[in-house]
């Protein structure tokens, strides 16, 4: 039994002999762990006749894959034998364990199963062995029994796909990485060394982006990191979608686990008086106010939305498959998403396009519709869609301006300048 309300986390164990050491894998939903927030140290209990005692790291925790909750691993427990079973304060019949974390219960990763009684295999290389396959993953439940067997093990099971897999070197990559060791020489002192040296030692890095002199803030508080700071470096990473489960598609962000891996990296590699931090991208909103007409006999319901997510994924195409348009900095231009609407094959014409950055929204005097292009803030910022809203206009006569003696009857689209004006008491079409 498991249960969960934070900043605390308990679980049930059942048939838990007291004094055996215990293993738990904890599959986590790695990118949702809050990157930049401080990073909380994670607290164990165990329930002692409805008293909660700490567990000490590095002796009834004896090892913790997870790095506080951050990445999937194993952890392993030597619980104590004066754990009840017995208890009122939660349900009785299990002995209980807690995680509990101080402040910032965000920054730890969403639990998403645990199993008990779990191990890590690791693939060999040997004769018999493909090493072509490493670089995709092992679907679960493909290994289901021991090469020997063992009679005290009841059932073996894979859950989960393997990871961390890496194709052996071809040729084409060592001359690539030969070339570049040759000019950085292991060491990282100009942009291009951290760039180059985190790529080749962690394959599952799709792109990164080395900031110098600007000092890192936290992205929720503040809408931009500190851009004058000499001797700290700000090295931002994209996940590489295929190799890792970057969370929500449309905001594809680094681990925590793997954004500590990349510190400690560096701090073996670089200066020692220069601050590194790895960031995740800042994702900042673009709003969309958009009019249009669409093409005879379309649904309007259905197609409103339609171009709703159609716009999300022209400005995310690395949420559909297409990870190479993942960059930093690009900016989104008016007539970049008037062509795209124009050649969706419903939509006949626009007839009016606001764009609004998100730190723009609460300024009053801003005119959406007078943007020509949207720019991100800061160094490492890449703009997605935020709210999107749209306005289908009504259809229209055939012929724009219905013309009778006295008067003129224009009921089609605002004109760019006046189609039908009056002069002399005649009507003059320009």
């Amino acid at each position: 039994a498991t249960t969960s309300c934070r900043p605390n986390w308990r679980d049930g164990l059942k048939d838990y002999q007291p004094g055996a050491n215990l293993n738990i894998l904890f599959q986590l939903a790695e990118a949702t762990s809050d990157s930049e927030t401080n990073q909380e140290k994670v607290h164990w209990h165990y329930l002692d006749n409805n008293t909660w005692k700490p567990l000490r790291t590095g002796f009834e925790v004896l090892q913790d894959g997870t790095f506080n909750l951050t990445t999937t691993g194993i952890i392993k427990y030597a619980l104590p034998e004066n754990i009840t079973l017995e208890n009122t304060v939660m349900p009785p019949a299990l002995h209980w364990i807690k995680a509990a974390v101080a402040k910032n219960s965000k920054s730890v990763s969403e639990i998403i199963s645990l199993y008990t009684q779990a191990i890590s295999a690791t693939f060999i290389k040997g004769d018999k062995n493909d090493t072509s396959r490493l670089n995709t993953p092992l679907e679960p439940e493909s290994i289901s029994k021991l090469l020997v067997a063992d009679p005290a093990i009841k059932t073996v099971s894979q859950p989960f796909e393997s990871y961390g897999g890496r194709l052996p070197e071809m040729e084409g990559s060592y001359y690539v990485r030969v070339s570049e060791l040759l000019r950085h020489k292991g060491r990282a002192i100009q942009k291009w060394d951290y760039e180059r040296l985190v790529l080749e030692k962690f394959p599952q890095i799709f792109k990164a982006k080395c900031i110098n002199h600007s000092f890192h803030t936290d992205a929720h508080k503040y809408k931009n990191d500190i851009p004058v700071a000499p001797g700290y470096i700000i090295l931002a990473l994209i996940p590489d979608l295929i190799k890792m489960n970057a969370g929500n598609s449309y905001e594809p962000k680094v681990p925590v686990s793997v954004l500590e891996k990349v510190k400690d990296y560096f701090k073996k590699i670089n200066s020692p008086f220069v601050r590194l931090e790895a960031a995740n991208p800042r994702y900042e909103q673009v709003d969309f106010c958009i009019t249009v007409r669409l093409n005879k006999e379309m649904d309007k319901n259905f197609y409103k939305e339609k171009l709703k997510t159609d716009l999300r994924e022209f400005l995310a195409p690395w949420a559909v498959g297409k990870y190479e348009k993942l960059s930093f900095g690009q900016p989104v231009y008016r007539s970049d998403i008037i062509g795209f609407m124009e050649q969706t094959g419903y939509v006949d014409f626009v007839r009016g396009l606001g764009m609004t950055h998100e730190k723009d929204r609460a300024d009053l005097a801003y005119n959406p519709y007078a943007v020509a292009k949207v720019v991100p803030v800061s160094p490492r910022s890449i703009l997605i869609a935020g709210t999107v809203d749209v306005l289908i206009d009504e259809d229209a006569c055939e012929q724009w301006c219905q013309i009778t003696k006295d008067k003129v009857d224009c009921a089609g689209p605002e004109p760019v300048s006046a189609y039908c004006t009056e002069k002399n008491d005649n009507v003059i079409m320009v």
